[in-house]
């Protein structure tokens, strides 16, 4: 009985590792965002500036709808922590859209695959991405 138990365990606890990307799998991997939730709801996204991330060792750069963007980025299991982000300056009619896409990066604390989506989540919300 112990056994099975325990075997249960390992069984689940490798089930829920599946779902979360390490740091070393992340790297090198490109995604485009095909939603972002808030407590507002749904935003909407411009079909004609997609909102981008890029992972690359501990580095991580973008398109946000506006502005190109960059930083560092830490995976602890299911964790995921950005920071030194920077962005280029140019002004755009989707400029409070990008500031809730930053936002929601910078406050980003776990990360999970579901399927062939990245799901990175605050408490301010969600930003689902496709690769």
């Amino acid at each position: 009985m112990r056994q099975m138990i325990f075997a249960l365990i390992l069984i689940c606890t490798f089930a829920t590792c599946k779902t979360s990307k390490t740091s070393t799998e992340l790297t090198n991997s490109a995604w485009r965002c095909e939603a972002i939730k808030t407590a507002e709801g749904n935003q909407t996204l411009p079909t004609d500036a997609p909102i981008t991330i890029r992972f690359a060792d501990n580095n991580v750069s973008g398109n946000a709808p506006c502005n190109l963007y960059n930083g560092t980025y830490r995976i602890a299991s299911d964790s995921i922590k950005f920071s030194a982000m920077m962005t280029t300056k140019r002004a755009c009619m989707f400029s409070k859209l990008e500031m809730t896409y930053l936002q929601l990066l910078n406050e980003a604390q776990t990360q999970h695959l579901k399927g062939k989506k990245l799901i990175i989540t605050s408490q301010s919300g969600q930003l689902i991405f496709v690769q």
